[in-house]
């Protein structure tokens, strides 16, 4: 659809592209990542999990290294359609592969309403709602706001390069250290780090500065969220369904939110000073969570 936008734009409109667009992906995104997690935890022991998962979130990271720098090529030298063109095909050789996979099994799935909104578990909940205030935060308004200060699109793919090289390096190390020596000093210090390099990030003013602080989200980021995930996927272990479905309807609160909030600051401001401010925001709540985490048996021990 993205490799056809202008054909169906103009016979749908723009309104019923970006709905379908948008419901496409959530499709995607939500049946991928729910079946991606579930087989992970079901394939794994309990205290593999730090190193196994270090190699699951780097590997890709490493592929992905020189993705950006070489989609900003495809699109200064050719078109976006070329890059999504490159895209499909990739993601069709992947999906290909996968319907090959003698691993991929059926497990019982059993959920309950009451599991999944958790109540009685607010502290892990509101973790989880800040870390998908920070996703969108660092995936989607940063993005925008590059666009919006006209970095050019061989800057951006530059400057994440050095990114995706510092949090497949520091996710490597994370991974391993989560499983010798717990995670509560990881996220306390990624959290505080993450968050800073947001804020920082919406106040930058040259080319270096946002590189620098670029790298340093991905250094941070990769701290805190490695270390989060594996006491997630530790904790999941002995009910995996809901747990993951527990940690996706916050995390998508935490998303869900943002926009929520950089819609009316629109209209009330530029949108550059709209995106600065969900910026600063999710830094602020990121930061906080290092001043407030705890230890426990569910995501940080």
């Amino acid at each position: 659809m993205l490799f056809y936008n202008n054909a169906i734009i103009s016979f749908f409109g723009g309104i019923y592209f970006l709905f379908m667009v948008g419901f496409l992906n959530v499709l995607a995104v939500g049946l991928y990542w729910i079946a991606h997690h579930i087989y992970f935890i079901n394939s794994i022991k309990k205290e593999e999990i730090g190193s196994k998962l270090e190699i699951i979130s780097g590997i890709p990271v490493v592929a992905a290294v020189a993705s950006p720098f070489l989609g900003s090529v495809l699109i200064t030298n050719f078109s976006y359609n070329i890059a999504f063109l490159v895209s499909v095909i990739l993601l069709l050789i992947a999906s290909f592969i996968l319907f090959f996979s003698k691993n991929i099994k059926n497990i019982k799935i059993d959920l309950n309403i009451d599991k999944i909104i958790d109540k009685k578990n607010k502290n892990k909940n509101i973790i989880f709602v800040i870390q998908g205030l920070g996703h969108a935060a660092t995936g989607f308004v940063w993005p925008l706001l590059l666009f919006y200060l006209s970095v050019k699109l061989i800057s951006i793919g530059i400057l994440y390069l050095f990114s995706n090289i510092a949090y497949a390096y520091i996710g490597y190390w994370s991974g391993k250290n989560t499983d010798k020596n717990g995670s509560y000093k990881i996220v306390k210090i990624g959290a505080a780090g993450h968050g800073a390099s947001m804020i920082l990030r919406a106040f930058v003013s040259s080319f270096v500065s946002i590189t620098a602080f670029q790298t340093m989200g991905g250094i941070f980021g990769g701290l805190l969220s490695i270390s989060l995930d594996s006491g997630f996927f530790r904790w999941s272990t002995n009910d995996i369904a809901n747990r993951i479905m527990n940690r996706e309807v916050y995390l998508h609160i935490g998303r869900f939110s943002s926009i929520i909030l950089l819609v009316p600051l629109i209209f009330w401001q530029s949108p550059i000073y709209a995106l600065i401010s969900i910026l600063v925001f999710s830094g602020i709540t990121t930061f906080l969570l290092s001043l407030f985490v705890v230890k426990d048996e569910k995501l940080v021990n």
